[in-house]
């Protein structure tokens, strides 16, 4: 009898270790969600256990030292305008300018050198690539011009006029003797002759179905020459090895951007591109906090989603931690959070002019990663 009672408690010992493990070791809590969520994201596995918080401020790059730097032409025009001061250089079939971000949108440049060559690029050639999740703002017009299924370009391919490597060096150097601060590559994309005319195909086709009659785009894009090859780079600002997010977050109407977006575009003429939005300068270490696990963030947008009924099938399909910077008053403070990817299948409405068509919404959820709570705009600092 006393042997029976040993085992039974043994017996009942060990069931409640084997669940309290299982419940540990769930990577998901498939057996709670909704039919109309799914999760694809895979969850990060290294991480670090605490983050340091950052005063911040906008880093506003001097004008002398970019102009010295980016310009190949005498300056002839300087402009006030609201976001700062443009500078101009025209002649010999060149329009080069540098914009200086200092008021509206500060935190970089943006500089561009067209040509009647380059133009085509800067026309034709982001409707040919397929958009990361971050990059869709709300307009579904690409999703209908053939925008999903496009094939993605090669990330590190070498092209005829410079190879891939040079080319990367070469733009990082730049960046950094303007007084940009520490970037790291988040994406690049190799644009090559016969990948953007297989794209250019998808997006012809589209412009002949009689479902995007509506759309006004002009005429039909010409096939791309060797000309057109170009390199399509993408950094994000990082601290501590953690980059700052490249998405827009905010649930609610902000008031201000505060996301981080490098672009550059490098063909044959050198550089012709480099937009640089956000950029910041770090500033006093406000402490350190410590983080909750990624799958705690699922969780946290998990439970809210069960709160209501949801009718069309959304994905969480990115996983990934970055700083926001939230505004503090007039102070402005980098934190961590966990960035959700969110993918949400929608349907428009039927008008008299546009029949009704699929398409991906594609959102960004910011989750503080050390509070657990759902960030809902710019000035949330919960």
């Amino acid at each position: 009898m006393k042997k029976s009672s040993i085992w039974l408690c043994l017996l009942f010992m060990g069931l409640w270790l084997l669940s309290g493990c299982s419940g540990q070791e769930r990577s998901t809590v498939a057996d709670e969600l909704p039919s109309t969520l799914t999760i694809s994201a895979q969850m990060p596995e290294e991480y670090p256990q605490t983050v340091t918080k950052y005063q911040v401020d906008w880093c506003n790059v001097e004008e002398e030292t970019a102009k010295n730097i980016l310009m190949r032409n005498e300056a002839t025009q300087r402009e006030e305008w609201a976001q700062g001061p443009m500078l101009r250089a025209e002649g010999d079939g060149v329009d080069e300018t540098l914009m200086l971000l200092q008021t509206v949108t500060p935190g970089g440049l943006i500089y561009h050198w067209e040509t009647a060559e380059t133009a085509r690029i800067f026309d034709d050639c982001d409707k040919l690539r397929k958009h990361r999740p971050y990059e869709y703002t709300g307009d579904s017009l690409s999703q209908s011009l053939g925008n999903l299924e496009m094939e993605e370009y090669p990330a590190e391919e070498d092209l005829s006029f410079l190879p891939y490597t040079e080319a990367k060096s070469q733009l990082e150097k730049t960046m950094a003797a303007c007084g940009m601060p520490s970037l790291e590559i988040y994406f690049s994309e190799c644009h090559t002759q016969d990948l953007m005319n297989k794209n250019l195909e998808i997006y012809n086709n589209a412009l002949t179905l009689p479902e995007n009659a509506w759309i006004d785009t002009g005429e039909p894009i010409e096939l791309f020459t060797t000309a057109e090859e170009h390199y399509y780079f993408a950094y994000r600002q990082v601290q501590d090895g953690i980059p700052f997010t490249s998405a827009i977050w905010p649930r609610s109407v902000r008031s201000e951007a505060t996301e981080t977006v490098v672009t550059a575009l490098v063909s044959e003429d050198g550089l012709i591109e480099l937009k640089a939005n956000g950029l910041y300068t770090i500033g006093e270490a406000l402490g350190s906090c410590t983080l909750i696990s990624p799958q705690e963030a699922v969780n946290v947008y998990v439970e809210e989603y069960t709160q209501a009924i949801h009718f069309e099938n959304t994905c969480i399909s990115g996983v990934e931690l970055n700083y926001v910077v939230v505004k503090d008053g007039e102070s402005y403070i980098a934190r961590p959070a966990w960035m959700l990817t969110l993918e949400t299948d929608k349907t428009t409405e039927e008008t008299s002019e546009q029949a009704a068509y699929d398409y991906v919404e594609f959102q960004t959820l910011a989750v503080s990663a050390d509070t657990g709570i759902i960030l809902e705009r710019e000035t949330d600092t919960r």
